[in-house]
């Protein structure tokens, strides 16, 4: 699906009978999903036969220790999970319902580091961690206070239809956008080059980790205030690209 538009998957389902085995999907990226959404992918999945399965690689335990799935009241069949499992070692994991995960017993499945048990026990920590101390509330609200901050600078800058950012306070994304509206490459390489200089080094989102302390947060919404009042005096000029101090970063995946 382009777009999250029940009546596009209910359309391809049905025009491919039995042809498809699972709907794949990341349930929350940067857009909420509206209400109903994913039980309703789930229903579909169910009525055709195929089984949902939801990536949690981002969203799993950043916004709590049941994933998205909890946070939405939507169950998948399957659910995969990784990065924050380990905070930083080689783990990930593919759990689901009891009838599927026996498929897994007539299967060969393997990976690289499946003998490996430090990560198992950073994983334990991990999750020990979690579910006894305040780590996931310090995320958010340290979160909150980033996002909150930046959307403030970008509206005192005069740059508040150009800068944003959005998501969720653990996991929010750097938005910027030309006058129509459209994402500009430009002025966010004139942003990430003005912002490495100061000492921040960012891409285009804010994965926050109970390691961003509130000290953090401030120095770096310092440093964003300075360089969106030079970002809005160079947005006005007849030719921004000239501030530019090397060659544009390109994507390394694009959308065709």
């Amino acid at each position: 699906m382009s777009k999250p538009d029940l009546a596009s998957l209910e359309k391809l389902l049905s025009e491919h009978p039995g042809e498809f085995a699972a709907v794949i999907m990341e349930p929350i990226n940067f857009t909420e999903p509206a209400p109903g959404f994913l039980q309703g992918v789930k229903d579909l999945a169910r009525k055709h036969g195929a089984l949902l399965i939801f990536d949690e690689i981002c969203s799993g335990f950043h916004f709590g220790l049941g994933g998205a799935q909890k946070l939405f009241g939507v169950t998948p069949d399957v659910a995969c999970f990784g990065k924050a499992m380990g905070n930083g070692f080689p783990i990930s994991c593919v759990v689901g319902r009891a009838d599927v995960m026996r498929m897994f017993e007539e299967i060969f499945y393997s990976f690289t580091f499946a003998g490996e048990v430090s990560s198992m026990a950073a994983a334990m920590k991990v999750l020990d961690i979690l579910e006894q101390t305040d780590a996931l509330a310090l995320i958010e609200s340290n979160g909150r206070t980033l996002q909150d901050g930046i959307n403030a600078l970008a509206k005192h800058a005069g740059l508040a239809q150009r800068v944003r950012a959005i998501g969720r306070p653990q996991w929010s994304l750097m938005k910027i956008t030309d006058e129509s509206g459209a994402d500009s490459p430009l002025l966010k390489n004139l942003f990430q080059q003005e912002a490495v200089k100061r000492g921040v080094l960012l891409l285009a989102t804010h994965n926050l980790s109970a390691a961003h302390d509130g000290q953090t947060i401030h120095q770096t919404l310092e440093v964003y205030a300075e360089v969106l009042k030079t970002l809005s005096s160079w947005a006005q000029d007849a030719n921004p690209a000239r501030f530019l101090e090397g060659p544009m970063t390109q994507p390394v995946f694009r959308v065709r």
